[in-house]
């Protein structure tokens, strides 16, 4: 799976994850809001663990830096 998430984006998500939990939680696992804060809550979280978003994906969005080609030294040559 290629990774579509940078890493500022995944910190936001991680934050946003956390605080979503935690909305959800305060607001109680036996109520409709809590358990749908909850639920974001864990897909932000585990998108930003894994640096994967379908939506992003779906959309062909690409907020990661894309792999550097490897550089190869050519060989010196010898007189």
């Amino acid at each position: 799976m290629m990774k579509n998430v940078g890493a500022i984006d995944r910190v936001i998500r991680l934050i946003i994850g956390i605080a979503l939990l935690y909305a959800g939680y305060v607001l109680g696992i036996s109520t409709t809001l809590g358990i749908v804060l909850i639920v974001l809550g864990v897909i932000s979280l585990i998108e930003a663990l894994v640096g994967f978003c379908l939506i992003y994906k779906i959309l062909g969005i690409n907020t990661a830096k894309p792999k550097a080609p490897e550089q190869t030294i050519p060989p010196q040559q010898t007189q």
